[in-house]
């Protein structure tokens, strides 16, 4: 299958604040970790994945994911980087997210998602739009 990549979905609460940064050829990165799984209670350690959203998501991304603690439904390509450092072997777990569900928590607590989608279309070039809606 030319072209097939694995997509992953992944649902999980912010870790921190994301962060915005640009390459050296002036690509715009938006970043951002989630933790996934785990229980303190039941002693099961949770994983941590990195969140990267590109060139026209990264804004809205940094917008909608402006705060810690957030609940949020990412989906992406993953990626997995290696590094050795003093003997030991680390293990990044990278998501180059295409889909982004916010689920923020108001006042009144009533629950509103944001969902950021970016599609791309035959001719190869990306949509990306922005939906609000309130969930009941």
């Amino acid at each position: 299958m030319k072209g097939f990549r694995s997509m992953v979905t992944f649902q999980g609460y912010t870790v921190g604040e994301a962060e915005m940064r640009f390459t050296s050829t002036g690509k715009a990165v938006t970043s951002f970790v989630i933790g996934v799984g785990g229980n303190k209670e039941k002693g099961i350690k949770g994983m941590m994945v990195r969140c990267m959203a590109w060139e026209d998501n990264a804004k809205p991304v940094l917008e909608a994911v402006s705060e810690s603690g957030l609940a949020v439904l990412v989906s992406g390509r993953p990626t997995q980087k290696t590094k050795s450092k003093n003997g030991s072997v680390y293990v990044n777990n990278d998501l180059n997210i295409d889909t982004l569900s916010v689920q923020l928590k108001k006042s009144d607590d009533a629950v509103t998602e944001i969902e950021i989608v970016r599609s791309r279309s035959a001719a190869g070039s990306e949509k990306v739009e922005e939906k609000e809606k309130a969930a009941a």
